[in-house]
């Protein structure tokens, strides 16, 4: 199960609009990676999937493109997102 902990250490953020009967959004901000709130979903967890399926996009994109890409290019270092998702779970390898 996700949980606001596991995806603050991915540096995701599910917030409320403001004002929140509005819906709610997600933003990532990490040294490497910065996305701003995007929203109105219906729910947290719509929002957290949302956020989530992006993050797995650009992963797919960097390991893609990642040759033809100089290093300072890129818009997401892999190895720390790595960690970071890997710290949170105990079923890491």
């Amino acid at each position: 199960m996700l949980t606001n902990d596991l995806l603050a250490r991915a540096g995701i953020r599910i917030t409320p609009h403001d004002p929140a009967w509005m819906g709610w959004g997600w933003s990532i901000v990490t040294d490497d990676l910065r996305r701003d709130w995007e929203g109105r979903y219906e729910s947290p967890e719509e929002a957290a999937l949302t956020a989530l399926t992006w993050l797995v996009r650009q992963a797919a994109l960097a390991v893609e493109w990642g040759p033809f890409i100089s290093s300072s290019d890129r818009d997401l270092n892999l190895e720390k997102w790595r960690k970071a998702l890997q710290e949170g779970d105990d079923h890491a390898e």
